[in-house]
């Protein structure tokens, strides 16, 4: 089931994004989340663990936007 899971999270339509643009990388998104999908977010990784969607790290953003829950952008 888990695989399946992953699966399913690395084709996900919506999911947490970071605008480069607008993060400053103080990641205190990072300190403050307690999901460990966060540090791959701001690597930019195309495999990560699972996020839960709970947008917490999105919460805590500090910079307007950086972070933000919706439709992935193709690159």
């Amino acid at each position: 089931m888990g695989l399946f899971a992953n699966l399913l999270e690395q084709v996900a339509v919506f999911r947490v994004t970071r605008k480069k643009g607008a993060c400053d990388d103080c990641r205190v998104c990072e300190q403050k989340s307690p999901c460990p999908t966060v540090p791959e977010i701001l690597k930019d990784s195309v495999l990560r663990p699972d996020c839960f969607s709970c947008t917490v790290c999105v919460n805590s953003c500090k910079d307007e936007n950086a972070l933000e829950f919706g439709v992935k952008r193709v690159k």
